[in-house]
């Protein structure tokens, strides 16, 4: 007898729960079409990030969930090994599309495919063609085109590093489909032991000793990708060494840590030092290269840069700061101001070699707000708390900082009297998506996005998307005035929508064929969008 869990899902709101709940039903198969036990299926409402608890998958691949209120769900499976998958399933998409679940509906004979994750093999030797056992290779996953000047190529946390055996080979499994960095290290995790191969640091696939001359890998869906072998490169190894001191210019002995700059374009992880009362650090076996060094005192911090070319750099010093302060206001322009004031300031970068990349701080019961400890290029966000209103502005020392990445890091830096200026005269953008034939598009997504392509970037106010309802209408509030190119996909491009959305690659195509809008305070935009061929 098929003994398959059951899964309650969490009453969503007081009416759902007076509905009767659905059931979904179902089975998960191998690619060859034989059940697969030790699956995990999860069901994901729609706008709601709490996660629920999974339903285990039983000898037998079968599954059922009940009591699920009624709404729209993401249905996907996942297990070690294996590539993620939803239902239905869509290429390019882990989670599928959304499923529609009514009162008491009962959605059964519902089959997830889950294949085989990929892997990368190969082997490490030395110049002299000798093996290597010991050597750490890892996998960087490369992001996305767009996001590559603010997010480094990084060890894939689902596939992790293994070491070299005695003949030298390597295999990284559960390696995801994408594109990939491989890089052996011949340096201790923390960089506080002897090197494996004295001489030797990191190199990367096919043998360089810097990013720039790294191969990418590309890995196909269940893909081993074989032959990646390669020779260690030699390299001067150097010391870097210096003192720490604090902001009075006391010298201490703390937390101190240094990594390869992220504008590399990798990020390898840290590693530590040597550290003495004094205040004194040395970080040795380094490899030629751009390093950021990063030290906490109590709650100060520093940041330096350092090059290396091959020779003991010394004399570092590293002197920790408060950093700058934010001081401000919400300022309500229109009718009178809400009666409850909430919500939260975001001070965020996207300097890719600062950690702590966005601080967050919540507004105070009268308006005001004050962001401390701040380092690196900021920019001033406003996130929600004022129903109704939307941001028109930021302005500081009477400029206007809306868009702009501000510099902070010392108490010279430090901003007072900053004013969030709301406003109540919301743009307003409604409409319909149909299909192809002109029926009502209940899947997908809606984008807004400038028509100003300088405007396509991470964190970006001039681009967004919009849920469909179940009889394919949307609505969409507060954006800033302008013009915009509004267009509705049906399927999640291969690396998600979320980073999708300020990717050139992705928005240009969708420009050619989107409907153009002006949008303004003053007068609601109403459009019918047909779902883009994709």
């Amino acid at each position: 007898m098929i003994a398959a869990l059951l899964l309650a899902v969490a009453v969503q709101s007081p009416q759902s729960a007076s509905l009767p709940g659905a059931t979904v039903r179902g089975r998960v198969t191998n690619a060859e079409g034989r059940p697969l036990a030790g699956v995990l299926v999860r069901l994901q409402r729609a706008g709601d990030r709490s996660e629920p608890p999974p339903v285990h998958v039983d000898d037998s691949g079968v599954f059922e969930a009940t009591n699920i209120p009624p709404g729209d769900y993401t249905l996907f499976a996942s297990r070690t090994g294996y590539q993620s998958a939803g239902y239905p399933e869509r290429a390019g998409q882990t989670r599928g599309t959304l499923l529609s679940l009514g009162p008491g509906e009962t959605k059964d004979r519902i089959t997830i495919v889950l294949r085989r994750a990929g892997a990368i093999a190969g082997r490490i030797v030395d110049r002299n063609g000798d093996p290597v056992e010991g050597v750490l290779v890892s996998v960087l996953l490369i992001p996305p085109r767009a996001l590559r000047s603010q997010r480094a190529a990084m060890a894939a946390a689902f596939a992790p590093a293994r070491r070299t055996n005695d003949l030298g080979e390597f295999r990284v499994y559960n390696v995801l489909p994408g594109d990939y960095f491989v890089v052996a290290s011949a340096v201790p995790v923390n960089g506080l032991g002897g090197v494996i191969l004295p001489g030797h640091g990191a190199t990367f696939f096919p043998g360089a000793a810097a990013v720039e001359g790294a191969q990418v890998v590309h890995v196909g869906g269940s893909e081993t990708v074989a032959g990646i072998d390669f020779a260690l490169a030699p390299a001067r190894l150097a010391t870097v060494a210096g003192q720490m001191l604090s902001s009075a210019g006391q010298p201490f002995q703390g937390g101190i840590h240094m990594r390869l700059s992220r504008r590399s374009g990798v990020d390898l992880g840290s590693v530590g030092a040597y550290t003495y009362p004094d205040g004194r650090f040395e970080f040795r076996n380094v490899s030629p290269g751009e390093y950021v060094i990063e030290s906490q005192n109590n709650n100060e911090r520093a940041f330096q840069y350092v090059s290396v070319d091959g020779a003991d750099v010394t004399g570092v010093i590293v002197q920790t700061h408060n950093g700058s302060t934010i001081d401000g206001r919400l300022v309500f322009d229109g009718n009178s101001p809400p009666s409850r004031i909430s919500g939260e300031v975001l001070a965020t970068t996207l300097d890719p070699d600062l950690s702590g990349a966005q601080q967050r701080v919540p507004v105070r019961a009268d308006g005001t707000f004050q962001v401390t400890g701040v380092f690196g290029p900021r920019q001033l966000r406003y996130l929600g708390g004022a129903s109704g209103w939307t941001v028109r502005q930021i302005l500081a020392a009477g400029n206007d900082i809306t868009d702009s990445f501000v510099p902070f890091g010392s108490a010279a830096q430090s901003l007072k009297d900053v004013q969030i200026v709301l406003t109540d005269q919301l743009t307003t953008i409604t409409g319909m998506s149909t299909d192809r034939r002109g029926n009502p598009q209940i899947s997908g997504a809606i984008v807004v996005f400038s028509d100003d392509p300088q405007k396509w970037t991470s964190l970006t106010r001039y681009v967004r998307t919009a849920r469909l309802s179940r009889d394919g209408t949307f609505s969409l509030t507060g954006m800033p005035p302008g013009g915009y190119y509004i267009a509705a996909v049906a399927a999640l491009p291969e690396n998600g929508l979320v980073e999708a959305l300020f990717e050139p690659d992705f928005l240009e195509p969708l420009s050619r064929d989107a409907k153009h809008i002006l949008a303004s305070e003053s007068q609601p935009v109403s459009v019918s969008v047909r779902v883009a061929e994709q």
